[in-house]
């Protein structure tokens, strides 16, 4: 009797999941304890894979590091009169080699696309229109993560039956332009949720099966105005807004400003394990945030009255009078010239408002629920939240009851 072949999932990584400021490592050490940890699996074979852009962008960043050092230690040479074999070609060559060494200790496989797949008509469309996974902005930025995106997708396009492929990547823009070409293509954000996913995999849990629960999961979590889901029933919004160490997190601005919302989203649910019925989640809760101040101007001007939409409040237009689109969004660290208030009929005291991006909020919300024997999910739970922002700091807390304020979707 024959065995039947091993599932294989291969490992795409980002070059932001693998980054570390270490010029000697190629990959963070996160990264290659993940790898260690999770090569030997009985059932499950995984390949690591570096799409050679990658491999390239992480060499470049680690020669980068040495260079900076290469002129002070001919300076230290020349000073000690002796000769040191430095140069930035030998620096250069002595990187890839460690490169080399290190991607054949952790068994990581480096792929490059195949040039004559790529359709680059529609890459130079994106490019031209900032269409993902290329940024909005005067300047075309985003070329490598559309190498990035193509290596993944031909890598995917490529697996037949249980095989599956993951992309590790922190960047929206490619992960949307991965969905759009290949809707059930999995994306994780973090090498934290990479272990988690590998751990699905060992549990005998497909790609398909995780998929068809995830879908199930992302309709239990919330449904606009649907008040049977776990939103609204266990009033989310008032367990993160309602406790001040995780909204003044959230809110924090700078001293003499005010904190406005740009927008924000919940991410579908993701699968994160599972315990006999019991099945576990993380949904996001996503903040954009910015900080608003208000600028006078340092030589006083007359306004010009019809550049506003509302008239002058109080008597003889003294006092404070916002117009209609003060509340309007702006590029980050750009004057909002229509949104001053008028001051009086003088020009006293005009000036502009200034709004500044603030670092996206995560807000990691951690569920369950039963997966029941009719492929159902019932009694759903909030198990914790945690709250992660881009400096890093986070703040963790647990289901309380509390007053309602209200949905904030």
């Amino acid at each position: 009797m024959t065995r039947s072949r091993k599932k294989a999932l291969y490992v795409v990584f980002d070059t932001n999941a693998i980054f570390t400021k270490s010029g000697d490592d190629i990959v963070n050490s996160t990264a290659s304890s993940l790898i260690a940890d999770h090569s030997n699996h009985g059932d499950l074979q995984i390949f690591w894979i570096l799409p050679y852009i990658v491999r390239a962008e992480r060499e470049y960043q680690m020669r980068q590091s040495y260079m900076q050092h290469v002129e002070t230690s001919r300076r230290v040479a020349k000073f000690l009169s002796e000769t040191w074999d430095i140069s930035p070609e030998r620096v250069s060559s002595a990187i890839s080699q460690s490169i080399d060494r290190q991607l054949l200790r952790l068994n990581i496989k480096v792929v490059k696309p195949n040039i004559e797949n790529i359709d680059w008509g529609s890459v130079i469309d994106a490019a031209v229109f900032r269409l993902p996974p290329f940024e909005h902005g005067p300047r075309e930025k985003g070329f490598r993560d559309a190498v990035v995106c193509e290596t993944f997708l031909q890598i995917a396009s490529s697996l037949t039956g249980r095989d599956t492929a993951l992309l590790i990547t922190d960047d929206r823009l490619a992960t949307q332009a991965v969905k759009q070409r290949l809707t059930n293509a999995r994306v994780l954000t973090d090498l934290n949720a990479l272990r988690e996913e590998i751990m699905l995999r060992v549990s005998h849990i497909d790609a398909e099966t995780a998929a068809e629960i995830e879908k199930k999961a992302s309709l239990l979590f919330l449904q606009n105005d649907n008040i049977n889901t776990l939103w609204y029933k266990k009033d989310i919004p008032n367990l993160i807004f309602g406790n001040p160490a995780i909204s003044d997190r959230v809110r924090q601005v700078p001293v003499g400003a005010t904190w406005e919302l740009v927008n924000h989203y919940i991410t579908p649910a993701r699968l994160v394990r599972k315990e006999a019925n019991r099945v576990y989640f993380q949904t996001d809760y996503v903040v954009n945030g910015k900080s608003r101040v208000w600028i006078p101007n340092e030589i006083p001007t007359q306004p010009e009255l019809s550049s506003y939409q509302q008239q002058p409040a109080g008597l003889y237009g003294l006092g404070t009078a916002f117009p209609a689109d003060a509340l309007g969004i702006s590029p980050a660290g750009q004057a909002m010239s229509r949104s001053m208030p008028l001051a009086g009929l003088l020009g006293l005291g005009t000036g502009a408002y200034y709004d500044t991006n603030l670092p996206t909020a995560v807000i990691e919300i951690r569920w369950s629920a039963t997966y029941n024997r009719r492929k159902s999910l019932t009694h759903a739970e909030v198990d914790s939240c945690h709250v992660q922002q881009a400096d890093g700091v986070s703040t963790e807390l647990t289901p309380k009851t509390t007053s309602s304020v209200g949905p904030y979707l």
